[in-house]
């Protein structure tokens, strides 16, 4: 593709996002709508608390069986969508997320994870009006669903994602992997969690085991559902901020190809860092093919070497200034090559570690690193040895 073809395929890829950005625009009015209408509803119904006509124990705890019931249909929404078998170019991967992405992660889990935990932790520790079925289910579920939400907090704190470098490099968070029987497992083990949450939230709403008289059952049930609906149309407009991030980049690419010019190369990076991620095997061929090109420059500076003791031998030993600047000179040159080259090498290696107990239960990309490692390790290893070998003799000519 030369770079009309691509900023053809920006502006296409510009639209999309236009239009989804667009749909999602309307959607925002309507959500906006319909969060309006829900706090005109909920409003009457606050006066109650004021007064002490419904206890906020009671309406904490029906909001609490409200998001449960919302949380686990998201759940079982996410476990049932289809999911199609991977193929060779799936295996992608973008940069690692920046903080700002994680924060907005965090965000989206606390409007649902976050506030179900601390009400249902809440109401299972210091409600004792509850059954011990009830109270105990609410402890239990809170506990797990506020580990969920302060996971991402948990993440940023520790420095596991890092923001964005010049550079992306293939993690066991970033490349997206076949599933494993352990992640079948997890997913089963969310599936079923999803399932007990919605219907024990589901029997308690209607059936809470706690006494109320009608009208606080019937104004700690509405209140409850109402406020919970908000917290999830909140959940949908942080996804869509989200989301919006996209069309920026897009712009920015857009205008770069038109006014600066960037190369062919710099447009399908930043398409693939930004958009579309990399295809594993490609990068990898790409990081091999830098490492050849660093390693013939390397061979191309020790194919000097005659040249430079030539030049050299004509210098007296007298002019141990001149003799040594030209030594230093050729001796820097050297050196960089092979920092360059070992550089690219421990990159590479640290990465592989990495992702070598992610992918043992894929032979694919097990095979595919395994080859690359004894690959990385191959082709700059004769060159590297022969440019320490003419290091440690230019080291016994600046002493003598």
């Amino acid at each position: 593709m030369n770079e009309k073809d691509y900023l053809k395929y920006v502006r296409e890829l510009r639209k999309r996002v236009a239009n989804d950005t667009k749909f999602h625009g309307m959607t925002k009015w309507a959500l906006a709508a319909a969060s309006v209408y829900l706090w005109l509803r909920a409003l009457p119904s606050l006066v109650d608390l004021r007064t002490g006509v419904l206890p906020t124990k009671y309406l904490i705890v029906m909001f609490a069986h409200s998001m449960g019931i919302f949380v686990g249909l998201q759940i079982i929404y996410e476990e049932l969508r289809g999911k199609r078998a991977m193929g060779r170019f799936d295996y992608r991967f973008k940069r690692e997320y920046s903080r700002r992405q994680l924060i907005q992660v965090g965000a989206i889990a606390w409007c649902s994870f976050g506030l179900y935990g601390i009400s249902a932790y809440l109401m299972g520790s210091n409600m004792p009006e509850l059954s011990k079925v009830e109270g105990g289910f609410f402890h239990i579920s809170g506990t797990l669903f506020l580990f969920l939400a302060v996971l991402p907090l948990l993440m940023l704190i520790i420095g596991r994602f890092k923001d964005s470098n010049s550079e992306a490099y293939p993690t066991p968070s970033t490349l997206k992997l076949r599933p494993t029987k352990a992640y079948k497992r997890i997913s089963i083990f969310f599936a079923i969690v999803a399932i007990v949450l919605v219907s024990f939230n589901a029997y308690y709403f209607i059936e809470p085991s706690f006494p109320m008289n009608e009208n606080q059952y019937e104004t700690a049930q509405m209140l409850g559902m109402e406020l919970a609906l908000i917290a999830m149309v909140l959940q949908l407009f942080l996804s869509f901020l989200a989301e919006s991030d996209k069309l920026e980049t897009l712009d920015n690419l857009e205008r770069d190809i038109v006014l600066h010019g960037i190369p062919v190369t710099e447009i399908k990076l930043r398409l693939q860092d930004e958009h579309l991620g990399h295809e594993f095997s490609s990068w990898l061929s790409a990081q091999m093919a830098t490492l050849e090109d660093d390693t013939k420059e390397l061979n191309i500076v020790l194919n000097k070497e005659s040249e430079f003791f030539q030049r050299l031998s004509k210098i007296d030993r007298i002019h141990k200034h001149d003799r040594m600047d030209l030594i230093t000179e050729y001796e820097t040159e050297l050196n960089l090559c092979c920092e360059k080259i070992e550089n690219l090498r421990e990159k590479l290696n640290k990465c592989f570690v990495k992702l070598l107990e992610s992918v043992k239960h894929d032979s694919y990309l097990l095979t595919l690193i395994q080859q690359h490692i004894a690959q990385a390790k191959q082709i700059p290893d004769n060159s590297l040895l022969n440019a320490k070998l003419l290091l440690n003799k230019l080291a016994n000519e600046k002493r003598t």
